[in-house]
Order: C-alpha cells, then sequence, then structure tokens
C-alpha cells in the first residue's frame, strides 16, 4: 500500500485530525439533514455521496485532493475509532488508526482509503469500507 504523496508540511497531528473531522460534521454535516452528523455509518455513506456529487471540484488539482484526503480522512478515521475502538499511531504510511482484537492487531488506513476513492472512484466505497470490510476484517481470526 503506498503512501499518500504529502510533502513534510503536510504532516498531519492529532489535533489536527479533530480540528479536520470538526470541520467535516459542522459543515459538510449541516448539507446533509443527518441529526445529528455524528461518527456513524450514516454520516460515512453521507461523505461517499458528497464525493459522488462533488467530483469534479474535489480532482480539480492536487491541492484540492489533498485538501480533502485530509479532511474526510480525519473524519472517516474518528468515525472507526468511535465505533470499533483502538486508537491514532504513527504506521510507516503515517497516522493509522490501530485496532487490537484478541488475536491480533489490525491497521486502517483512512487517509489512504479517502485517496483511493477520489483518484481511484466508487469502486473504493467509503460506506462499504466502514460498515461491511472493516467489521468483516475485525472479525477474522
Amino acid at each position: 500500500m503506498a503512501a499518500i504523496p504529502l510533502s513534510d508540511e503536510h504532516l498531519v497531528t492529532l489535533q489536527q485530525i479533530h480540528q479536520n473531522a470538526a470541520w467535516v460534521a459542522e459543515n459538510i454535516g449541516k448539507q446533509s439533514g443527518i441529526e445529528p452528523f455524528a461518527y456513524t455509518a450514516e454520516s460515512v455513506d453521507y461523505l461517499e455521496q458528497f464525493l459522488v456529487r462533488q467530483e469534479a471540484m474535489v480532482k480539480a488539482s492536487q491541492l484540492g485532493i489533498n485538501k480533502y484526503v485530509h479532511l474526510l480522512g480525519a473524519y472517516l478515521g474518528e468515525c472507526i475509532l468511535a465505533n470499533y475502538g483502538g486508537e491514532w499511531q504513527e504506521s510507516p504510511q503515517g497516522l493509522a488508526n490501530l485496532i487490537r482484537t484478541k488475536t491480533r492487531a489490525h491497521w486502517f488506513q483512512p487517509f489512504h482509503k479517502v485517496y483511493e476513492r477520489i483518484t481511484g472512484g466508487s469502486e473504493h466505497n467509503l460506506g462499504f469500507y466502514f460498515s461491511k470490510f472493516i467489521p468483516e476484517v475485525l472479525a477474522s481470526k
């Protein structure tokens, strides 16, 4: 899995992650009609639809892609932690979600997943990743 192509000035801190996730809930969440726009599967599905509707704007430049990777990746990561437990940890690919089960440690890369979704299209669906893929991985032995 390749790292997201970001320069050093784009490295993310936990404080920035929390701020970015809050920004998504406050700004994108207001448009959703979901009350409350919380760290739920419904909100992740809404972000998927947001990317479908706003694809041209999001992909207009590398700067735009980076912006949405940071914003939506932070929100997705916070959703993962709120629903499945775990914590942010530094991985070889940057900050990621680490969830430990009885048998192993699982790494989830929300920033990379959002990058894949933006650049690779809807086959990298965020809702499927959140609601189906992650629970399946966590349930595997």
